[in-house]
């Protein structure tokens, strides 16, 4: 047990946030290569800015696990938004002017990784993936955790300065950073260190079968 101990606290402290950061650079890479899919159908896009879409690829997109936003760039004005799939949130003016293609960003409801990319003479295209929702007040419905996994809340939190776990965007950059979650009101135990306190457990009973039966 006092082994299971250590390796719950000391080895899989470093290698639990490791693996998360990885686990959510893959995530957010699954997402940025459909986004990049999706910009690639230029009949689509121009549909979409017309609003010409029929009911089967507004369905499709609408079914997406990230916003999609499409602005009509206008020569004296901001961008006009001509088409969106989801009504959690929309980007603000600040979004809109970034020169960023890739960036992370607090807003109203949550933790955001940004993709911005130009969608046609006239278009800008924007993708908003929730990365950890986070809200003013909380509730059952409104719940603040990760995205990406039912577990990185046990483990992880988005750090406030530079760690050793950076996120990265698909240039390589880094874009924010995961730290280790330094409390938590219910102790989350690796499966490793679960499995080692088992093997440990099935070793005392065995010493005590033993020692019964030399008595």
């Amino acid at each position: 047990f006092g082994i299971s101990f250590f390796f719950n606290r000391v080895y899989t402290n470093r290698s639990s946030v490791k693996a998360e950061s990885q686990r959510l650079e893959n995530y957010l890479l699954d997402k940025k290569l459909d986004f990049d899919e999706f910009l690639k159908d230029t009949v689509l896009l121009k549909r979409l800015s017309r609003h010409e879409e029929d009911l089967t690829s507004f369905n499709r997109l609408a079914k997406k696990p990230y916003g999609i936003y499409i602005y009509q760039r206008r020569e004296f004005d901001l961008p006009a938004l001509v088409f969106w799939n989801q009504q959690h949130i929309v980007p603000s003016a600040q979004l809109i002017q970034e020169e960023k293609a890739e960036l992370f960003s607090k807003e109203a409801n949550g933790y955001y990784y940004i993709i911005r990319r130009k969608a046609g003479p006239n278009l800008l295209a924007i993708a908003m993936v929730l990365v950890r929702s986070d809200f003013f007040i909380e509730t059952n419905y409104l719940q603040k955790k990760f995205t990406y996994s039912e577990e990185a809340d046990y483990r992880v939190q988005i750090a406030e300065q530079k760690t050793d776990f950076p996120i990265h965007s698909s240039e390589g950059k880094p874009i924010f950073y995961l730290e280790k979650k330094t409390s938590r009101s219910v102790p989350y135990n690796d499966q490793w260190s679960i499995l080692v306190r088992i093997i440990g457990l099935i070793i005392f009973l065995l010493f005590l079968h033993s020692l019964a039966e030399s008595m």
